[in-house]
C-alpha cells in the first residue's frame, strides 16, 4: 500500500513522520493510496485543501500531542494499514465562491471548512 505522510512542522508531528515512515515506507502525494496527516486540524485541512485539484484520494488525519484536533484520529504508530481500511469514508462538500473584484475583475475561490470575507481599511473587503 502506499501512504504518503503530510506533517506539521512541530517537533511531535516530526518525530511521528520518521516513525511512520520508517515502518510503512512513504510516497508522494500524487502516487498514494492514502494521505495521512500528522498534527492537527490545520494540517489535515491544508492537506485536504492541496489536493483539491487531484483525483480523490483519502485523507486520514492524526492528531499528535500538542495539537487538539477535533477532526484527527488519536496517533498511533502500529496497525496503521488495518485503521486506514476499517475507516468510515467521509466526502466533505467544497465551498466555491465567485466574487467580483474592485475593477470588475472575477475569481472563482474553493475552500473546504470556510469563506472569510475580512472588512480592510476604506470599505474594501479582502
Amino acid at each position: 500500500m502506499k501512504i504518503a505522510f503530510v506533517a506539521s512542522p512541530k517537533p511531535g508531528a516530526q518525530r511521528a513522520l520518521k516513525e511512520l515512515s520508517d515502518r510503512y515506507g512513504e510516497a508522494a502525494v500524487a502516487e498514494a493510496e492514502f494521505i495521512v496527516t500528522l498534527g492537527g486540524d490545520h494540517t489535515a485541512l491544508e492537506a485536504l485543501y492541496e489536493t483539491l485539484a487531484m483525483p480523490a484520494k483519502p485523507v486520514f488525519a492524526m492528531r499528535t500531542d500538542s495539537s487538539t484536533g477535533v477532526l484527527c484520529n488519536s496517533l498511533r504508530v502500529h496497525g496503521l494499514i488495518e485503521r486506514l481500511h476499517a475507516a468510515a469514508r467521509v466526502e466533505l462538500p467544497v465551498l466555491q465562491a465567485e466574487i467580483e473584484q474592485a475593477g470588475g475583475r472575477s475569481q472563482v475561490l474553493f475552500a473546504i471548512n470556510e469563506i472569510v470575507l475580512e472588512r480592510q481599511v476604506f470599505q474594501q473587503a479582502k
